[in-house]
């Protein structure tokens, strides 16, 4: 009878995950915005039913715009 070979299982090693920091937003810094990104924030925050404050500063820049 021959005899089986054990085989020995070889331990993965898990990879810890590093967990991004998230940026806090500064409100009190305004951003240029062009007058496209401006109007696609709107129609974003229009689809999402929330009045984002990124959005009504965009607006004012579009009038500024023109």
């Amino acid at each position: 009878m021959l005899k089986k070979k054990k085989k020995k299982k070889k331990k993965k090693k898990k990879k810890k995950k590093k967990k991004k920091k998230k940026k806090k937003k500064k409100k009190k810094k305004m951003v240029i915005i062009g007058p496209e990104l401006a109007l696609y924030l709107i129609w974003v925050s229009l689809l999402k039913g929330i009045f984002l404050p990124d959005a009504s500063i965009a607006f004012f820049y579009i009038i500024a715009a023109g």
